[in-house]
């Protein structure tokens, strides 16, 4: 700010939480948080089933030879959390959605090539091509393709995904991955001052210091924030101590 003047700052585009999203931070008991992930799992299982179905992948026929065949079709997963599931499934709805009913699959190599190519003349993130084809493969080894045998292993297309990188970012439509700015000294002592001295500030302010420093000097992810039992939570002799039931690199597979 100079000469008392206000620079102008660019508006951010709101983003509104999901229901999933404000439901689970609001989860405090143990065990709670897993149950949750593991019916919002179940869920975007289903839809995978659903796409694969609509696909008419290997893994279809193959599950009706199988004495319980629902069981096996909800083996599919992979392994992976719902997140990862989500985001994969709902790139292959956008492809249904944009085909309709004459264009369910890729009939051919060509044909994902010129969904590609709508893509990027919109024009589109400069990777979400590469994004399409990494989604095309997960739901091809989902459904029982072999590997090096599908759209998603084809060489032949991933240079097309390359070349249209290439094109995007002269156009500008793709924004470079960037690492979140680091903490600067003076922050970190001004959220100290903010929680540890007597300030007019309003309460939800500090709390959101306070958290803030939790993570920092906790080396913590925001996903370990939301596991993290506030009943747990106590001051010994080492500091502040509580423990966090649910974080991303816990849980079934781990």
């Amino acid at each position: 700010v100079l000469s008392g003047q206000q620079l102008p700052t660019k508006r951010k585009k709101a983003q509104w939480k999901s229901r999933a999203f404000r439901k689970k931070s609001q989860i405090t008991a143990e065990g709670e948080r897993e149950e949750f992930e593991d019916k919002l799992r179940e869920r975007w299982v289903n839809q995978l089933i659903e796409v694969i179905r609509l696909a008419d992948l290997p893994l279809i026929q193959a599950a009706q030879r199988s004495v319980n065949p629902s069981s096996a079709l909800q083996k599919c997963g992979q392994g992976r959390k719902y997140l990862t599931i989500r985001d994969k499934v709902r790139k292959l709805q956008d492809w249904l959605r944009a085909g309709g009913a004459s264009r369910l699959w890729p009939s051919s190599s060509m044909n994902l090539q010129d969904y590609l190519q709508e893509l990027a003349d919109e024009p589109c993130a400069r990777t979400v091509p590469a994004s399409i084809m990494k989604a095309v493969r997960f739901v091809e080894l989902a459904g029982g393709v072999p590997q090096g045998a599908g759209y998603g292993d084809n060489q032949q297309l991933w240079g097309v995904v390359r070349d249209l990188e290439v094109q995007l970012a002269k156009k500008g439509g793709g924004r470079d991955r960037k690492q979140a700015s680091m903490f600067l000294l003076s922050m970190v002592i001004s959220l100290e001052l903010c929680v540890c001295t007597k300030r007019e500030v309003p309460d939800y302010i500090i709390a959101f210091a306070w958290v803030k420093l939790i993570k920092l000097w906790g080396v913590l992810r925001y996903d370990d924030t939301l596991g993290l039992l506030p009943a747990s939570m106590e001051l010994d002799h080492r500091g502040l101590a509580a423990i966090i039931v649910r974080s991303k690199t816990t849980g079934a597979g781990k």
